[in-house]
């Protein structure tokens, strides 16, 4: 009996489907398109290094400093960030600037940086935003407001 029967036959015939069904799903693969990730499991390490170690660096720095300036000029400043080594500092006034300022050149910086214990500082920049500092207790008025100056005039004819 010859190897040609046609049991034989079907049955080489179904390896060659299966073969070639693994085939096809092996060209699906690369068809069909992958399930996007819409998480936004991505953004923790990124959190990490833009947002949590610079916070935790001026925290440290902040704890210094309110023991390094005196209360009464510290109300009105403002620790806004610690990048690369730089503090800003925000104020209120362009006296209160000339009052820090006077302090970073005496010797504040090396102060800060001295007992900060190792957190990277290396120089105060100081910046003048009155903006920032509007809405505080100290920048309320009780007082009654002026006339508006656009508003016409009831009795006034037109």
């Amino acid at each position: 009996m010859g190897s040609d029967s046609p049991a034989e036959s079907r049955n080489e015939g179904g390896d060659e489907a299966e073969l070639s069904g693994v085939r096809l799903d092996r060209l699906r693969g690369f068809r069909v398109r992958r399930v996007r990730d819409d998480s936004l499991a991505f953004l923790a390490e990124q959190f990490k290094h833009d947002v949590a170690k610079p916070f935790r660096q001026l925290e440290a720095v902040a704890a210094v400093w309110e023991a390094l300036i005196e209360p009464a000029l510290r109300q009105h400043c403002r620790l806004e960030s610690l990048q690369h080594g730089v503090l800003t500092v925000t104020v209120d006034s362009s006296a209160t600037l000339y009052q820090l300022d006077a302090l970073v050149r005496g010797g504040l910086t090396v102060k800060l940086a001295e007992a900060s214990q190792g957190k990277t500082l290396r120089r105060i920049k100081l910046r003048v935003d009155t903006a920032v500092f509007i809405g505080e207790p100290d920048d309320a008025y009780d007082g009654p407001l002026p006339p508006d100056e656009f508003e016409p005039d009831p009795e006034t004819p037109r």
